[in-house]
């Protein structure tokens, strides 16, 4: 894996900017993935601008705190609806990380991808949580 990409990874990695508990959310949603035990719960609360505060806490390996790191980014810049948004992250998880709508994030997820195979869940995990939340934000 390219040194930039790894260098990224350790920076969504240590940053805890998106990590955090919210005690008014409007949406909890935790994913568990019971083959390494890798868990990390979603937080959302839709902001009167409708725009969304979004947060979690991992209890997770390193390329799974990463990956959620780098989705909870895209959905506080996100100006879309949480359905759309959500239908958006669900194409992007479907085809790997190849469809180009996140082309920066793609691109270090699909090199990870490719470099850790068999952590593909680690990976995927936080975008179907985050998916999940979504589609229960109103």
């Amino acid at each position: 894996m390219d040194s930039a990409y790894t260098a990224t990874l350790i920076a969504w990695c240590r940053s805890k900017a998106s990590q955090g508990k919210l005690d008014n959310a409007d949406v909890v949603e935790t994913g568990y993935n019971p083959k390494c035990g890798d868990r990390l719960t979603v937080y959302i609360k839709k902001r009167e601008n409708n725009s969304l505060h979004v947060v979690f806490e991992p209890e997770a390996c390193m390329l799974c705190v990463a990956s959620a790191e780098s989705v909870i980014r895209i959905c506080n810049d996100s100006q879309e609806v949480p359905a759309t948004l959500a239908n958006h992250l669900a194409e992007v998880v479907s085809h790997e990380f190849s469809l180009g709508v996140y082309p920066e994030t793609e691109k270090v997820l699909r090199d990870l991808l490719s470099s850790y195979p068999v952590r593909k869940t680690c990976l995927t995990l936080p975008w179907e949580t985050v998916i999940n939340a979504l589609r229960k934000t109103g």
